[in-house]
């Protein structure tokens, strides 16, 4: 099994922040963290892909927003082939 991340750790809020950036529009509503699931909650966690880099000697080549950037465009560009129109929408 096998971790694929890039080189940086990046927190939930700044990923966030940076994708509501890159695509221009969205927004994101941050809410406190339910206290009883603060009780259970693993902490701080971000993926190293140290063991696929030396299985693979792959290394990252695109920075994290461009690479948002770029799926963002795809998806915008494919909406249709991915998301079903509403009932009733179709044609509207």
């Amino acid at each position: 099994m096998f971790n694929v991340a890039g080189d940086e750790p990046i927190s939930h809020r700044d990923l966030t922040t940076l994708l509501v950036r890159v695509a221009g529009s969205g927004t994101v509503d941050y809410v406190e963290w339910p206290a009883e699931k603060k009780a259970i909650d693993i902490g701080s966690f971000y993926a190293n892909s140290t063991k696929f880099k030396t299985t693979t000697a792959w290394t990252p080549t695109v920075p994290l927003a461009d690479g948002l950037r770029r799926t963002i465009e795809f998806y915008r560009a494919h909406f249709s082939r991915y998301v079903q129109p509403a009932a009733g929408t179709e044609g509207a």
